[in-house]
């Protein structure tokens, strides 16, 4: 009986797997698209993106890179929600070879207006990159409690965006990333274009998790989910939730109810009793009405915990009976004796 409720189980556990290889489970929402607010963390990010002369790539286009970037900066900023004081800020500079300061964390109050004031960006001039020199700046003035930093339970990060290495300046790239890190406690994430693998930038970013590689101008917005849930998970804290859980259309749901009674069925087998019905349990005075379901249940048995029973002594009148008397011989070699008879009066032996 055993091995068969074994096989049962094995047979009840790959109708399980085969249910759900042809019907996978769509319930969990996919990522959403580039712009719209998953993150509600409170954070301090500085942008600080390059606009040296090795971003031109078309001559007869020659910010077409930088709208792609200024996009890649944009769709960051609409992924949070809310954008202000009490949720993320945004800073931004760019660095080609001096760093320029665009806006601190605390000059735009709204989404919009941080969106705005992306928009205006400048992309000149396009000259070296010296990007030792923009991380000093970053350390040294944007984080200060004058320009929105240290705010309470914030954790602040900076999002490097170049396509090249330092040719320039007077500040180390590497120390000056790691000083961030040490002094002011900042996380350096290191989004690259066509540069993989580069030592320098993973010194500035400290790790290769921190590191988020494309192969063109092109595909800076494929990362873009992927640096916000990173901002998600390093942050210290988060305000109320933004978004609520996308509605289920029908015919996208998985059907729980088939696999809900294989489960029924596998518990059933295991613990070898009915599945479902009612039981009715104690006297019949106080039995209860029985219980009618819609749909098959579970009713376990109540255990109970017996008692010894006390019961009063009855008192029974002795029988009495006669003794029999039985001659044993006196030795082992002698022959036996036959028994004694009765008579009335008193005993003979034979």
């Amino acid at each position: 009986m055993f091995l068969l409720n074994l096989m049962k189980v094995f047979v009840m556990i790959a109708t399980v797997e085969a249910y759900y290889y042809h019907h996978p489970m769509t319930t969990t929402p996919p990522m959403p698209p580039d712009g719209q607010a998953i993150c509600n963390a409170v954070a301090d990010i500085v942008f600080v993106y390059d606009t040296s002369d090795s971003i031109i790539t078309d001559p007869a286009n020659p910010s077409m890179n930088f709208d792609k970037m200024k996009e890649f900066m944009i769709n960051i900023v609409k992924a949070f929600n809310p954008v202000g004081p009490n949720g993320a800020q945004f800073g931004a500079l760019c660095f080609s070879r001096q760093p320029n300061i665009h806006f601190f964390l605390n000059q735009n109050e709204t989404k919009s207006e941080t969106i705005a004031a992306i928009n205006d960006f400048s992309t000149a001039p396009n000259l070296n990159t010296a990007i030792g020199d923009a991380l000093q700046v970053a350390r040294n003035q944007f984080f200060l409690p004058k320009n929105g930093g240290g705010r309470n339970c914030s954790q602040c990060f900076v999002i490097v965006l170049t396509d090249g290495k330092s040719n320039t300046g007077e500040a180390d790239s590497v120390t000056e990333a790691n000083k961030l890190r040490n002094e002011t406690n900042c996380i350096v994430y290191v989004v690259s274009v066509a540069v993989p693998n580069d030592a320098e930038l993973l010194g500035i970013a400290g790790s290769p998790s921190n590191v988020f590689n494309v192969d063109s101008f092109a595909l800076l917005n494929s990362t873009v989910n992927a640096v916000v849930q990173a901002v998600c998970n390093d942050s210290k804290c988060i305000t109320a939730p933004v978004t609520t859980a996308p509605p289920v259309t029908p015919g996208t749901h998985v059907n729980y109810y088939g696999v809900k009674t294989l489960l029924q069925k596998l518990i059933s087998l295991l613990n070898n009793k009915p599945k479902y019905g009612y039981r009715r349990y104690g006297s019949r005075r106080y039995q209860p009405k029985p219980v009618y379901v819609h749909k098959p249940v579970y009713i376990p048995r109540p255990v109970y915990i017996s008692r010894p029973v006390y019961r009063r002594p009855v008192y029974q009148r002795p029988v009495y009976r006669r003794p029999v008397y039985q001659v044993r011989p006196r030795y082992q070699y002698r022959p036996r004796v036959r028994f004694g008879f009765r008579r009335r009066g008193r005993r003979y032996r034979g």
